[in-house]
């Protein structure tokens, strides 16, 4: 940056305050330089940080449908197990109406079939 001072004012002393003011421009020239480079440095890594959530965010949204898969299918399960429990206890229980085990043998089945 240049600074044009008329020749008729060009004394030692305006001289002087001419360098002083160039020195504090180009001061306030690198200054901004450092601030704008030191901005475009956190765009970069905001941009960076935004893309890193949103990977995140997509797997986190991956794994909680998954997640629900997976209770869903245990819920079932324990469904299953109930059902073959019961199943069990009604069949037991018509095999000893039916006469075809001894009473000793099939009460431990019972209660072997509802613990």
């Amino acid at each position: 940056m240049f600074l044009v001072v008329p020749a008729h004012l060009d004394s030692p002393r305006q001289r002087a305050v001419k360098q002083l003011l160039l020195l504090l421009l180009n001061v306030q020239e690198d200054s901004l330089r450092q601030s704008e480079s030191k901005m475009k440095e956190l765009e970069e890594e905001r941009s960076r940080l935004q893309r890193t959530n949103a990977a995140q965010h997509t797997q986190l949204d991956k794994y909680k449908k998954i997640s629900e898969e997976k209770q869903s299918l245990a819920d079932s399960l324990e469904t299953q197990v109930t059902t073959l429990k019961k199943v069990q206890f009604h069949l037991l229980l018509f095999l000893l109406l039916l006469h075809m085990l001894p009473p000793f043998c099939l009460i431990g089945l019972l209660l072997i079939a509802n613990s």
